[in-house]
């Protein structure tokens, strides 16, 4: 049996025992007997010492001693909604610390009620007991001492299976390669020049439109950027019904693909002759908002109900109408940074979209586009250690990037009451300008990694979202991906901190993630110990020594 089921066991059957008509002192003596070598058991855990006792104490120093360094090399650890580490050292030593009092408290209870019953005065022991038990809570103190400076992080790395919608949400159709030619690319309709010409231009139609091509292609309505020339001829395969591709592949005559071959609608196109002037088609990149394009964040922040005590527990990127919020997990303050767990929830997001009454574009919303496609990366902190985070949601800076903001909202320890009059909102200024951006070097789609992504996040980071890359997905795909996974303890707390961060591979597009720091409860663990007054009921020559 665990040996903190048998404490717990225990501990029910004295109080059961101490509420019978029937109790006496014999098998109150025996149950306090039974917990202290559960409790020498224990303490050989908690130092550890060798054990002798089989499984169960071997379990728990692997569970909860060795708990960062084994399970945070795996990603078991974030796979999950999980506490940080330092939120599992302090909530264990509690535990333990609890446990110790209880067999203190059960000692004392056994010695009291030797001498209701006239069997001798016990009061060097109960000295005695009292002494041991605060050698061990300051044994157990050291122990634990220097653990409440483990991470406080929480984040969410890869699942085992991705699936849209559920792990992972993306922007559509951004920046799309696209093929066009010449002709089609300036208004004059003419072919004199190249497709390195023609750096920023739009569509002017489908001057060939009865070939296969313009009869099928699906034209580009927005900016067209970045045009270039790989061959005269090819063929193009059409993308799937009700997928956000243009093209599943496209086959170059001398040989080259871009993107993965497969079986579809393949349409051949051949670049022309006008008299003495080749018309080329040229290799683009189209920026088309529509409404085949997801391409919004909501600029609306989330709040907690500060009015009534409510704080921010845990967050997570949604879509909604097209759009990507965050939205919050919210529960309510109590004293000493805890949390009412019945009260924790997941508040609903301002579900609005770009056609809604009064949604003004740049105040409301952000729309991605080529030139403007910049999230950066930063990790937030409260300004101390009396504030939690009580609201986030995302802000333009002055070059229309994105980038995370948080309110905090001072509170008092001791009442658990927060001060919503004093709460402001936090995030990295237009002045900060030592950003460095995360390169994404030929990337394929985030899902098709054959290894997890790896954590990356320098110090205030930016990304842009681009397209893949030509030749692994015919720069079809907007990366990186949203990941939507849940960020929360699943033992709700306060949060101090929160930042946006990347994960990626090498040659992937990789993913865009919440990471949130859960309070410091550092600064409640300390040793303490009543200082100790002579006892003056009873005299030390009245001890009797209990002979076995």
């Amino acid at each position: 049996m665990n040996l903190l089921l048998k404490i717990c066991l225990l501990l029910f059957s004295f109080s059961k025992l101490c509420h019978s008509e029937n109790s006496s002192t014999l098998l109150i003596h025996k149950i306090r007997e039974d917990f202290l070598n559960l409790e020498d058991e224990l303490w050989s855990v908690i130092l550890n010492e060798k054990d002798k006792r089989g499984d169960d104490a071997i379990f728990i120093v692997k569970r909860f001693l060795g708990f960062d360094q084994e399970l945070q090399q795996s990603n078991d650890f974030c796979q999950h909604p999980h506490q940080s580490s330092q939120q599992i050292f302090y909530n264990f030593y509690n535990l333990v610390a609890l446990a110790q009092l209880k067999a203190y408290m059960l000692s004392q209870f056994a010695l009291m009620a030797h001498r209701t019953d006239d069997i001798g005065n016990f009061t060097d022991l109960s000295l005695l007991v009292r002494k041991q038990y605060q050698e061990h809570s300051e044994d157990l103190y050291n122990v634990f001492k220097f653990r409440m400076y483990e991470s406080r992080k929480m984040y969410r790395c890869d699942p085992k299976y991705h699936k849209e919608g559920e792990t992972f949400e993306q922007l559509t159709r951004l920046i799309q390669a696209h093929v066009q030619n010449e002709v089609d690319l300036n208004s004059r309709g003419t072919c004199t020049e190249n497709c390195a010409a023609y750096p920023v231009t739009r569509s002017y139609g489908c001057y060939d439109h009865n070939s296969d091509y313009c009869r099928h292609v699906q034209p580009c309505r927005g900016n067209i950027y970045n045009c270039q020339f790989i061959e005269s001829d090819f063929v193009t395969c059409d993308g799937a019904p009700g997928t956000h591709r243009r093209y599943s592949y496209i086959q170059y005559k001398g040989g080259r693909t871009l993107g993965q071959r497969g079986s579809c609608a393949r349409r051949t196109v051949d670049s022309w002759w006008r008299w003495f002037v080749h018309c080329s088609y040229c290799l683009c990149y189209c920026d088309e908002p529509g409404l085949n394009s997801d391409r919004y964040f909501s600029l609306r922040p989330s709040i907690a109900d500060v009015n009534n005590n409510w704080v921010v527990t845990g967050m997570r990127f949604v879509k909604r109408n097209r759009m990507i919020h965050i939205q919050i997990q919210q529960g309510v303050l109590l004293p000493y940074g805890y949390i009412n767990q019945d009260s924790v929830h997941w508040k609903p997001v301002d579900d609005f979209s770009i056609q809604s009454w009064g949604a003004v574009e740049g105040e409301d919303y952000h729309m991605m586009r080529y030139l403007k496609s910049t999230m950066n990366l930063d990790q937030l902190e409260v300004p101390n250690r009396n504030c939690v985070i009580t609201g986030a949601g995302l802000v333009l800076n002055n070059k229309n990037e994105i980038k995370l903001q948080i309110q905090v909202t001072p509170f008092n320890l001791t009442s658990g009451k927060l001060d919503m009059v004093k709460s402001t909102n936090i995030d990295m200024g237009d002045d900060y300008n030592r950003r460095g951006k995360i390169p994404i070097i030929s990337p394929d789609i985030p899902t098709k990694s054959p290894k997890s992504t790896e954590y990356s996040q320098g110090l205030s980071t930016s990304i842009e979202f681009t397209h893949t890359d030509l030749d692994k997905d015919a720069g079809q795909t907007t990366v990186p991906f949203i990941d939507i996974q849940p960020v929360y303890s699943d033992v709700a707390v306060p949060l101090q901190s929160a930042g946006l961060y990347y994960k990626g591979m090498l040659g992937y597009g990789g993913f865009v993630g919440i990471n949130l720091h859960t309070y410091d409860y550092s600064n409640l663990y300390n040793f303490n110990f009543p200082k100790n007054e002579d006892r003056k009921d009873d005299s030390r020559e009245s001890f009797v020594e209990i002979v076995n």
